[in-house]
């Protein structure tokens, strides 16, 4: 039986900043070193808080096109520990870095991606404006426990995630007098199989294999 194709692929940030073939050499320590940057353009990194701005659908269009050229390089932060999840409250949790690399080929998140992009143009084409969020996050949620994380769940077991969806809006100027077209889409279709996390140990063997030599060195 044929493995199904990896959807994401995500690190610890510790471990990407500790060794720069955790991620394939496609992402190196950013100025700040608490972030990461592109190796030579290789994927696009979305810099925490940042919302992406249109002015156009044209705008619009070609940033889709950037979207889909390389691979998308997100830097959550999960929350993770004790309290109740469907009250969203929570007793006491960890912060933890993540660098998490989406393949927006697999046919889960480009169909998404593809729509919301489609419905987003529809709607800035009618002078609407536009909120469009990806919400990755929900992902890291949904599986941390029992396949991210080491930490298996209970029945206390919460987590939540900062910065793990990418949210496209039409620039402020247009939204002034209508109301707003609001698109969210989740992936929580992605099942675990499609969900590999690197590691240190498995970047150190790789490296050392004359396979990865044409990866760049960071």
């Amino acid at each position: 039986m044929e493995s199904e194709p990896v959807a994401i692929i995500l690190a610890s940030q510790e471990d990407v900043l500790s060794h720069g073939h955790v991620l394939y050499g496609l992402v190196k320590a950013g100025k700040d070193e608490n972030c990461v940057e592109s190796t030579s353009r290789m994927v696009n990194v979305v810099p925490r808080k940042r919302i992406y701005c249109m002015d156009s659908v044209d705008e619009l269009i070609e940033f889709r096109k950037e979207l889909l050229k390389r691979p998308l390089v997100l830097q959550p932060i999960i929350q993770a520990g004790s309290g109740i999840q469907r009250l969203d409250c929570f007793f006491c949790v960890k912060k933890e870095p993540w660098v998490v690399m989406i393949n927006q080929f697999h046919q889960k998140i480009m169909e998404k991606i593809s729509l919301g992009m489609d419905m987003a143009a529809k709607s800035m084409f009618r002078g609407e404006p536009v909120v469009l969020e990806f919400a990755f996050g929900d992902i890291l949620k949904k599986h941390y426990y029992g396949n991210i994380s080491k930490y298996m769940s209970s029945k206390f077991a919460y987590t939540d995630c900062e910065y793990g969806d990418v949210i496209i809006r039409s620039s402020p100027n247009r939204s002034f007098g209508n109301k707003v077209a609001q698109f969210k889409f989740s992936f929580e279709d992605v099942t675990a199989s499609e969900i590999k996390v690197r590691t240190i140990e498995e970047a150190a063997k790789e490296k050392r294999s004359p396979v990865l030599e044409f990866i760049p060195q960071s």
